[in-house]
């Protein structure tokens, strides 16, 4: 766990960090003595990781397994973890368990970027809630002045929808949204304008499609 915490990751020049945590485990014991298997969060835990990355990285990313099931909305839990995860220095939070999207914004004056939940990217679920996800991309910028400071910033976030169609076996397909039409899915225009409602509720500068 160390180690995989410790490892600093590069991509055209930028340096990076990348953490993952749980908020729980869905009632699933831990095996003792084998507490590195699941990465559950608490503050102290996240605070001790990101201070042995902090110097090294030019941007922390997390991904954060949390909020609750089948809800389109934000929980208190979810935004004390994200403004918590803000004040310590992690520019991108990805998030995921909720089964549905939920909002994306900009928090801690701009320099974070979260996103709640990704939704389902592949389902056997039922309803289009379940079956629709979300698919991201930013661009992370790195920018140094002449005397050596160092600016990271995410920008330009994008956004696409997506829809598993299956027969609740193994024939599975991913559509994103744009090349949905009525013969795959018949409402698809009306839920296109809910999910991309959720998801920008909190930035509506969001530009759609990848």
């Amino acid at each position: 766990r160390d180690k995989s915490i410790s490892t600093i990751y590069e991509k055209n020049g930028i340096k990076y960090a990348f953490i993952s945590y749980t908020i729980w485990t869905n009632g699933l014991e831990t095996p003792r003595g084998k507490e590195y298997l699941n990465n559950v969060y608490s503050e102290e835990k996240a605070k001790a990781d990101i201070a042995k990355v902090k110097d090294k990285a030019d941007i922390i990313i997390v991904a954060m397994h949390w909020g609750t099931e089948y809800s389109l909305g934000v929980d208190w839990q979810q935004t004390k973890i994200a403004n918590f995860l803000a004040s310590q220095g992690v520019g991108l939070i990805i998030g995921a368990h909720p089964h549905v999207v939920e909002p994306v914004e900009y928090i801690n004056d701009g320099k974070t970027f979260v996103i709640y939940s990704l939704g389902n990217l592949i389902s056997d679920q039922e309803g289009n809630e379940r079956l629709t996800g979300l698919m991201m991309a930013v661009d992370i910028k790195k920018k140094v002045d002449v005397d050596g400071t160092v600016t990271v910033t995410v920008e330009n976030p994008k956004a696409e929808l997506t829809y598993t169609k299956s027969n609740y076996s193994k024939n599975f397909k991913v559509y994103p949204y744009s090349q949905l039409n009525t013969s795959i899915l018949s409402n698809y225009e009306s839920l296109r304008n809910k999910y991309q409602g959720v998801v920008s509720q909190r930035y509506p500068e969001l530009k759609w499609g990848l």
